[in-house]
């Protein structure tokens, strides 16, 4: 008579903890719909900007609560983990940074060596009150072309872009965030007319519903739709 071991009572509880393990570690990198869609944006630019190389993007919302500072940061995030490329984002409308457009040879204050392979911040300390930055828009951009492999120009508001129109005309296109609404869609055309007479470029647009860690995830091949 042939006669099997029975498994162990251990061994069957250790193997039934590891798969729930590895069941576990599926769901909790499963990506989230906004991860999606910023997935989806960061593919779409790759076919509408020449190269990631040294290209510079603006990102604005249609009003600051579309939190496209917050958009920008994780498409950056994304360029560096699939790209691993070192990374730039300017926040131009931050409280502290002052425009010096009549200074011949101003630069960029702070400016430091940036992280390779990594999200850079610029300026990277937290406001503080009585500091500022004086900038020369264009000293900017020079700077960002020159030491960052790819750069987001970060803007809270469209109203933000057309005060920065002579930086935006330099970058190499926008992407504008929008919550959705009719009345966001609206004013966003209208805008969106005027900055292309200005000679700014649409790159198109990525919706955040709430504005928040979810947004709503586009149809496939639409994560970045043109204007």
């Amino acid at each position: 008579m042939i006669q099997f071991d029975r498994p162990s009572l251990s061994g069957l509880r250790d193997t039934i903890t590891r798969l729930a393990d590895e069941a576990a570690a599926r769901v909790a990198t499963a990506p989230t719909p906004l991860e999606l869609a910023i997935d989806g944006l960061r593919q779409s630019l790759e076919t509408k900007i020449d190269s990631y190389r040294r290209a510079v993007v603006g990102i604005s919302g249609v009003f600051d609560t579309d939190q496209a500072q917050s958009i920008s940061l994780l498409l950056a995030s994304s360029v560096v983990e699939r790209s691993q490329l070192t990374t730039t984002i300017a926040r131009v409308t931050r409280s502290d940074i002052v425009a010096n457009p009549t200074a011949a040879n101003n630069t960029v204050d702070g400016m430091r060596t940036l992280r390779p392979r990594s999200v850079n911040i610029w300026p990277s300390a937290r406001v503080e009150e009585g500091v500022f930055y004086s900038v020369d828009q264009l000293e900017l951009l020079h700077w960002l072309r020159a030491e960052s492999e790819f750069s987001i120009v970060a803007f809270d508001t469209l109203g933000d872009v057309i005060t920065h129109e002579a930086l935006a005309r330099r970058l190499d296109g926008i992407v504008i965030v929008n919550a959705g609404g009719s009345f966001d869609r609206e004013l966003m055309t209208s805008t969106t007319r005027i900055l292309q007479r200005k000679g700014i470029r649409i790159l198109g647009q990525i919706k955040n519903h709430k504005a928040t860690a979810d947004a709503e995830e586009p149809a496939t091949g639409d994560r970045l739709k043109g204007t």
